[in-house]
């Protein structure tokens, strides 16, 4: 398989897209930092092109005067339709101008949104390649429900969830059967479009999956990939991606076979037939089949020690206002919070008080507690809301996140998000 062009020229047509199809909680960040690291494939944070097709494509076919009737919906579409086509331009045009502007010649959306308009990406792109990734089951429906603190707003997932709200894992696993069932019959169709990723692979033998990603995409491979995605800066805006892969120094693998902490008894009343559909699927994706007993659950896949470098807990938080510091001289402060002053004060082992500084041009993050408005909480608090574990409200809510000082509670939701979103 050779390599994709981009430019319309002499080179050859233009780049026929990529596209990452999952379902949220299955590691797309994590993805999506790799492949924005290759120096050839411009990935950004989620861009949601499949509403911007669906969107297009239903504009441009307004505007056209085509003697053929229109397709029952835009996921009919055909793609040799003017609408299709012109739609196919503008979106790649706008795409292949932001990979040049970074020196790159391909592009990559990881959208897990994307997953809903699938049908109308394949006819807009029919010539695209997808990097489909899965994760297993019981593990995608315990990141999902640990994310749910934040509020049930999953892409894809949320749907599930609103019409069957009594149990949160019966919806998740059935959301996970339709749809990894979908993507399925969607490599099944595209077998040489189609590259098969799983979340367990990528982190714990990173170097072995994107040598083999990079083979599928005709691209050249980079030894020490894994070791750029964590020094170098990547443009991530807030809520468009899991912020606990942007904030991690390296890649863990901790976290398969998490979904052996599920409630049992939540899990038995998922119906019969839903564990039975669901095992046969993790079967194909050659995972081992779940075992449900008195005793627990079982997912036969043991829990491995971390694949990618350790935070040492007494350099933490210290590695983490550093991190802060540079990326506050990079870019800009949010309104919310501009001309204030916060100190935190961390209580525990590597514990210490650092002071962030927004009114200041650069903004200046100081090793000392000098800020009228002091935050208060134990470091594995401060750990956990920095990685996505604890909800800030929560924790403020149950006395573990305390304000003192000139606090203004209200602006407490800006200075978090600064925090957690790059």
């Amino acid at each position: 398989m050779t390599g994709p062009q981009i430019v319309e020229d002499a080179a050859g047509p233009p780049f026929p897209g990529l596209f990452v199809h999952s379902l949220p909680r299955t590691g797309s960040t994590l993805l999506r930092l790799l492949l924005d690291s290759h120096p050839r494939i411009y990935c950004p944070d989620e861009l949601h092109l499949g509403r911007l097709l669906q969107a297009l494509a239903a504009t441009q076919e307004g505007l056209t005067d085509c003697p053929k009737p229109s397709a029952p919906s835009m996921a009919d579409i055909d793609p040799t339709s003017p609408a299709a086509v012109a739609t196919r331009r503008m979106v790649g045009d706008l795409l292949a101008a932001a990979a040049v502007a970074r020196s790159k010649d391909l592009w990559c959306d990881k959208s897990p949104s994307n997953l809903e308009f699938i049908s109308l990406i394949e006819r807009i792109f029919p010539d695209a390649r997808y990097l489909v990734l899965h994760r297993h089951a019981l593990d995608f429906a315990m990141s999902c429900l640990r994310f749910s603190t934040y509020g049930f707003y999953l892409q894809v997932v949320e749907d599930y969830v609103r019409k069957d709200h009594r149990n949160f894992l019966r919806p998740l696993l059935q959301a996970w059967n339709d749809k990894t069932a979908e993507l399925l019959e969607f490599e099944r169709r595209h077998p040489d479009r189609c590259c098969r990723l799983r979340y367990e692979d990528l982190v714990a033998a990173p170097d072995a999956t994107l040598e083999r990603l990079c083979d599928f995409l005709g691209v050249e491979r980079v030894p020490d990939l894994v070791a750029r995605t964590f020094s170098s800066p990547h443009q991530q805006r807030a809520y468009h991606g899991d912020p606990k892969a942007y904030y991690s120094h390296g890649i863990s693998d901790s976290s398969i076979g998490c979904g052996a902490e599920l409630n049992v008894s939540a899990l038995r009343l998922v119906p019969a037939e839903h564990l039975e559909r669901m095992n046969a699927l993790l079967t194909t994706l050659s995972y081992p089949a779940v075992e449900i007993s008195a005793s627990g659950i079982d997912l036969h896949l043991g829990r491995q020690p971390a694949g990618g470098p350790q935070e040492t807990p007494s350099r933490a938080p210290e590695e983490f206002f550093s991190r802060l510091r540079q990326r506050l001289r990079e870019r800009p402060v949010p309104s919310g919070v501009a001309g204030a002053a916060f100190t935190f004060v961390l209580t525990g082992e590597a514990g210490g008080a650092w002071t962030v500084d927004l009114s200041q041009t650069p903004a200046q993050v100081l090793n000392d507690g000098s800020a009228p408005v002091v935050l208060t909480l134990a470091t594995s608090d401060f750990a956990d809301i920095v990685c996505g574990r604890l909800n800030p409200a929560l924790a403020f809510e149950q006395g573990k996140l305390k304000l003192g000082g000139e606090a203004d509670p209200g602006r407490l939701r800006d200075l978090l998000s600064l925090l957690l979103a790059p």
